[in-house]
């Protein structure tokens, strides 16, 4: 895939293909687009939130992932859950850096559609060392440089320390 929005289509056809227990929805409206993950099991009792860690995870995953994938943490509006307000929410900003909702109709991450078009800029390689590094990837506080600071530092990191590696140079470049 070339672009976020290619992730997203590609992940919902898979998805959408294996059965009704994940349901994976691409929804636009206006300026946001809302990525939509739905885990269909039954709950063991009337009285459980069946899906509730299930959904979390998987918007999560979903989240983390794709910013991966593109290099930089896409900004979210908003993350709607389906299940009532757990005891752990204030755990939901660190999971999430956004507002979070309850009990709404599906679980989405809400975020603004130009985030469709970022490139994806990792390759398998990286791919590879990320899949080894699982589940860690997941649980800790996602940083990335934008895509120029990220070329500076790289740049920077891999300069030798001599008088030709000055600030004009590093521009030039």
């Amino acid at each position: 895939c070339k672009t976020l929005e290619e992730v997203f289509t590609q992940t919902a056809a898979f998805y959408n293909i294996t059965g009704d227990q994940l349901q994976f929805t691409i929804n636009k409206t206006g300026t946001q687009v809302a990525i939509t993950l739905n885990a269909n099991f039954k709950p063991k009792s009337q009285h459980s939130s069946p899906n509730s860690l299930l959904n979390e995870l998987l918007l999560l995953v979903c989240h983390r992932f794709s910013s991966w994938l593109v290099g930089q943490v896409i900004p979210l509006i908003k993350v709607e859950m389906q299940h009532a307000k757990p005891a752990h929410h204030e755990e939901y900003r660190l999971m999430y850096p956004c507002p979070c909702s309850y009990e709404n109709n599906n679980c989405a991450l809400l975020f603004n559609a130009n985030h469709l078009n970022l490139p994806v800029v990792r390759g398998k390689r990286e791919l590879v060392n990320y899949l080894k590094q699982l589940p860690l990837q997941w649980f800790k506080k996602q940083s990335y440089y934008d895509n120029y600071s990220a070329k500076v530092m790289r740049l920077l990191e891999s300069a030798a320390l001599d008088n030709k590696s000055n600030l004009d140079s590093v521009a030039a470049k």
